[in-house]
């Protein structure tokens, strides 16, 4: 009876993912990379001035992903990505709840300068949890934009949102 009870405790059930790659140029504080879980509820992609750096789901699955979630902002950069570490503002919107607005920081390399979560072929990934109230309801984003940098971010790749049960 423990190893199934083990394995039912680390089982990681993905809802969906969605992911945004960040222009070669770089990412600065002018280009939020924006997450929308019901885009039914919002106008046209043309409106969107950030539309190339919008994640959108897919109408299918709107009304499974309804919920609270386990939320999970992961980074995929380069091994001469410029910055160490990033300060990273969210804030996750709907039309049914407060804004909620939040700052994290994620380290991408360690002192050494060697990456946190290695990868191959000189790209590597690190993910942070956000905050447990993670709830989807209707018209439901994410917007994550980092925080006070003078030169944009060069060698990250993508942002992706995971969110699981």
């Amino acid at each position: 009876m423990l190893p199934a009870m083990l394995f039912t405790a680390c089982r990681n059930d993905l809802q969906w993912t969605g992911t945004v790659n960040i222009p070669s140029g770089g990412w600065t504080d002018e280009m939020p990379v924006v997450f929308e879980l019901d885009p039914q509820a919002y106008l046209a992609p043309e409106s969107n001035r950030f539309a190339e750096m919008t994640s959108r789901a897919i109408g299918d699955t709107l009304p499974r992903l309804y919920g609270h979630y386990n939320a999970r902002l992961s980074l995929r950069y380069s091994d001469d990505c410029n910055a160490s570490s990033l300060r990273i503002a969210t804030e996750l919107a709907s039309l049914d709840r407060d804004i909620t607005t939040d700052t994290i920081a994620v380290t991408l390399f360690n002192p050494d300068g060697s990456p946190v979560s290695p990868g191959r072929y000189g790209i590597n990934e690190t993910s942070i949890l956000l905050p447990p109230s993670f709830c989807v309801t209707r018209g439901t984003t994410l917007t994550v934009t980092p925080i006070s940098y003078s030169t944009p971010i060069e060698g990250l790749l993508s942002v992706s949102l995971i969110l699981s049960q």
